[in-house]
């Protein structure tokens, strides 16, 4: 499975949210999340429960996009389709096409994604795609996916990164408390 997920607000509700998010690293001696180090150990989950809940707590709502590449990898293995169908592409796609179905009319909507290299042009390539989509186009012409860019990792990442290793762990085990 791959799993990508982000959060969708206005500007008081990120900036609400990362002061939050920043307040609870600090509470725990933290700078910053890394979840694989944290996921399997009881004494963080309190660390985690209260991270979990400043997103919606800002007013910021979950997109996400999952795909199971399991079902097809074997399939697309040493065609074409092995590149276009990359699970990131696919889970960016499914994420970025459901946040864009939620703007609200009249308003546009800025991507921020992780920085790396493997997937940035076909990312870049997908977000050009959909901006160009009649069907998210706002009656004055405009894309309502306004702009996308990357950055490195920060904390404005980090709600982002902590959703989608939830989301990817219920996927895996829909049991799991992670």
């Amino acid at each position: 499975y791959v799993v990508v997920a982000g959060f969708m607000g206005n500007e008081s509700a990120w900036v609400k949210c990362v002061r939050k998010w920043r307040s609870v690293l600090k509470k725990y001696g933290r700078t910053s999340i890394h979840l694989k180090e944290l996921r399997l150990k009881e004494r963080h989950r309190g660390i985690l429960k209260e991270l979990g809940e400043i997103p919606a707590s800002c007013g910021l709502r979950l997109v996400y996009g999952g795909v199971n590449v399991g079902a097809y990898k074997s399939s697309v293995l040493g065609t074409v389709m092995e590149i276009a169908s990359a699970g990131y592409i696919v889970a960016y796609q499914i994420a970025l096409l459901a946040a864009l179905h939620k703007v609200p009319k009249g308003q546009r909507l800025e991507v921020i994604s992780e920085q790396q290299g493997e997937y940035a042009s076909r990312r870049d390539n997908i977000s050009m795609a959909c901006s160009m989509m009649p069907e998210f186009q706002n009656p004055s012409g405009n894309s309502k996916l306004a702009k996308w860019s990357a950055i490195p990792k920060s904390t404005i990442l980090e709600p982002a990164d902590f959703a989608a290793f939830a989301l990817l762990q219920k996927l895996r085990d829909s049991k799991s408390l992670k």
